[in-house]
């Protein structure tokens, strides 16, 4: 089994503001809740690029983030971070393989995640999708918002995040792997998603659920259709005018006998 890990992380405080800006972050002395999708990706790099690792890094896609937030860090605190494949499956175009990531704050899981990545090819039959990758139908009287993306800003974002794709910062380079232009990274995209939707208590438990489904380009004008359910929101973001959603979400409060992401893992 390959693992990584990360033992007496600190939050350095200029990466902490260099993405609240680029975010458009408020000033916080809690952790955002999306910040460790930035500083665990490198983790993520190190297990997929690890010699005895059987596919290839270059063709590896991000399509799925699920989140719990068990209660706000400090940005003060010291964590321990670790991070294990624990399933794949195999799908109609590829192979998905979930990754589960943990920041243990005090001697208690904090935050975790399960990140779904996805690899093109032909692996055989395919097996049954993960319970994990359903969103409820958003409602047709749903709230719309709409703001601009901005116009440049992808090389400072993947120096951040560890991810250096040309694809996220070169517009050539990006029209020549098939895309209209440059395209936002999947972390800043949710960010400003949650930014966007009414103020939710950080202090509470709460889940995120996003699939990423398609590029949100720089410079293009994008829409949010959100709805709110009394438990949490449910949301699709679109970008010009694709008519299909390029990002699908939800947040929304964890149930009172939720322990650990590890409750969900014997279905996937």
């Amino acid at each position: 089994m390959i693992q990584s890990e990360w033992r007496g992380f600190k939050i350095d405080r200029g990466h902490l503001k260099r993405f609240k800006d680029a975010c458009r972050l408020a000033p916080s002395d809690t952790m955002p809740l999306v910040f460790p999708l930035v500083f665990t990706f490198p983790l993520h790099v190190s297990i997929v690029c690890h010699s005895q690792f059987p596919l290839l890094y270059v063709r590896m896609m991000q399509i799925w983030n699920h989140v719990i937030q068990h209660r706000p860090v400090d940005v003060k605190e010291t964590m321990d971070i670790g991070c294990t494949i624990v399933g794949q499956r195999i799908s109609a175009k590829g192979l998905e393989m979930d990754v589960h990531t943990v920041l243990e704050a005090a001697g208690d899981a904090a935050w975790e995640s399960i990140h779904t990545y996805f690899f093109p090819g032909s692996f055989g039959p395919p097996d049954q999708p993960s319970p994990l990758s359903e969103l409820p139908v958003l409602p047709d009287n749903s709230v719309e918002k709409t703001w601009k993306m901005p116009s440049r800003g992808g090389f400072c974002f993947g120096l951040m995040a560890g991810d250096y794709n040309g694809i996220h910062y070169f517009p050539h380079y990006a029209r020549r792997m098939g895309f209209r232009r440059d395209f936002a990274h999947a972390q800043l995209n949710v960010a400003l998603c949650l930014r966007h939707l009414p103020a939710f208590e950080e202090s509470e438990p709460v889940s995120l659920d996003v699939a990423l489904k398609g590029p949100v380009y720089y410079g293009s004008s994008v829409t949010m259709k959100h709805s709110d359910d009394g438990k949490g929101h449910r949301f699709d973001l679109y970008c010009e005018d694709n008519p299909r959603p390029c990002i699908s979400g939800s947040l929304s409060a964890v149930e009172p006998d939720f322990d650990s992401m590890y409750d969900f893992l014997s279905g996937l």
